[in-house]
This record gives C-alpha cells, structure tokens and sequence, in this order.
C-alpha cells in the first residue's frame, strides 16, 4: 500500500494508535473517518478526514505488520549479521576466564586442538594453493573437520535454516547460521561463525568480537524461533482473604478497611525459561578463535530478560 504524502507529525500520531489499539477499534475508527468524509460539505472538513483516514490506513497497516512480525523482529530491529554494527543495543561482553566445553560431547580446546593435526596438514597444503579463499569455503573446510571427530556425539550443520525475514510482505532472504553442533537426544545446541582473515592485525580483536555477537545472535533467534517447551510455570499471585473482623462494640464504629485488589492474570509474571547455550568464532585461515557463552531466560511470548555474553581470550592454534 502506497501512502499520501503525510507529515512527521502525523505519521507519529499514527505510530501511537497502532500501539495502543486493537485491529477491530483502527477499523471502528478508519469507518467513522470513511463516513465523515462522505458527508464533509466543504475543503475544510473533507481536507480533515481525508487525514483522519490516512492516519488509520497507516496504523492498521503498522498493526498488521506488527503482528506478523516474529519475536525476534519485534525486539531487534536489526538481523544477526548486522550485530556488529548495533553493539550499543546489546549487553556488554563479560569476560570468561575458563570454558571447560565448547562443543558437543563435551570437547574442551584442547582437546579440539590435539584432533585437528591430520586435517590442518591437508587445510594448509590447500591455503598454500589458495590464499585467499573466499569466506564460504573456509566455512566448507572447517565443517569438514567438525564433522570427521564430532559424528558420534552429535550433528555438525552447516549453513543452519533459522528462518526468512520479508520486506514489503515478500520473503526477501533467509537467516543462516553458518555451523551448528547438535548433540544427538539433547536440547542443546553450539554456533561456531567463520570469519575469513588472511593476516593478524590490530583489527582482528574487534573482528572476533563482532563475530560472537553475531553468533550470539543466532543463538538467541534460534531459540526464538524453535523454543523449548517451559515446564515450569509461575503461578499468579492469589489473593490474600480478608482478615474476620470482631464484632465487639470496640469495632463496630470503625469503617471497614478498604479490599485489596488481587493481581489480575494480565499482570501475574510470565513463565520462562532459561537457556545457556556456547559460541565460537574462528578465523581461517589465520586459525585464531574465540569462545563464549550466552545466557537469558525467553518468556512464553517470545519475551528475552537477563541476556548476557561472555567471552574468553583468544585462543591460536
């Protein structure tokens, strides 16, 4: 829907009645607006309504798009990629001084790095031929090694379907983690992001770090998008039951003290559930990587409280 030319102001007022109504009242509204401009008799009046209608028509359009919206969209306006560049919306990253686990099975780094001699020979034979391989294909190489110790333990994805974000109503792209280690029977899940650098810098700090936001981020859509069923509920407050009064004389000129009003459903505190999931970055094919861990709770609407990221040093293998 193509909109007249409006002011700020306008579209402001717009914006408002999109929040704090319903569908079914913008209608009422958009109707009442409809009918006075078909009984307008002069500019005046018919400039005014004209107005009124497009105020509506762009509310409706703004709840309706608001309503189809994911949770993640209606919380972050920005796609995981993009986290590098929305830092100041995010939590601070917290250091991690020690990750005992980083991937399914319970491998530690070390761990990962005692595996990893056989295909780092192959891996550098192939950077030796082509140093500048392009990021997709780094991607391709280090899922490889993934894959050729972590099978028994769990599923290595690659290229992970999160879901498609649209624009204008079309489905306009898809949002991809690029590896997902899966353990197998377990609501459990780890991203590692791949960052193609080809030479250690003062750069590469900031790089990584953008990096475990944008993994982070996968994490928390992810869960968004697929949540675990919360077991747990809290129950609404009840209501306390009124004290008995005496009906002694000493009492009776008293005026009974005011009912205190019970806390509705609307406003009772939601179920949630908490969810700690492991990050990784790694930079190929430099080979320097990054760990972390990212923690929130995730209400039954789609709500995210307590987000925090934290990370480890920089680990060179």
């Amino acid at each position: 829907m193509k909109f007249p030319e409006v002011t700020k102001a306008q579209r402001e007022n717009a914006a408002v009645a999109a929040k704090v109504m319903t569908e079914e009242r913008l209608l009422k509204h958009y109707s009442v607006a409809a009918t006075r401009l078909d009984e307008a008799g002069d500019r005046e009046e018919r400039l005014a309504a004209r107005q009124e209608i497009e105020k509506y028509e762009m509310a409706l359009a703004a709840k309706r798009a608001w309503d189809r919206a994911d949770p993640y969209k209606k919380q972050y306006s920005f796609r995981p990629p993009e986290a590098g560049d929305n830092l100041d919306k995010l939590p601070r990253l917290l250091e991690l001084y020690e990750i005992n686990d980083v991937g399914c099975g319970g491998l530690s780094p070390k761990e990962v790095q005692e595996e990893y001699g056989l295909w780092k020979k192959k891996y550098d034979e192939f950077i030796r031929r082509h140093e500048e391989a392009p990021e997709n294909e780094q991607q391709a190489k280090f899922f490889q090694f993934l894959e050729s110790f972590n099978i028994e333990v769990g599923d290595v994805r690659k290229f992970y379907k999160l879901g498609t974000y649209e624009r204008e109503r079309r489905t306009f792209g898809t949002y991809k983690g690029d590896i997902l280690l899966e353990p197998v029977g377990q609501e459990d899940f780890s991203f590692v992001e791949i960052k193609a650098i080809y030479e250690i810098d003062e750069n590469i700090q900031e790089v990584l770090k953008e990096a475990l936001y944008q993994a982070a981020m996968h994490v928390v859509m992810a869960c968004m998008m697929h949540p675990m069923p919360i077991e747990n509920t809290v129950e609404p407050p009840q209501a306390t039951p009124p004290k008995k009064r005496s009906k002694s004389p000493e009492n009776a000129s008293q005026a009974p003290p005011p009912k205190k009003k019970s806390k509705s459903p609307k406003n009772a505190p939601k179920a949630t559930r908490h969810y700690k999931r492991r990050v990784a970055v790694i930079a190929l094919p430099v080979l320097v990587s990054r760990f972390g861990v990212v923690e929130f709770d995730l209400d039954e609407k789609g709500n995210i409280t307590n987000f925090t990221i934290a990370a480890g040093k920089n680990v060179i293998w």
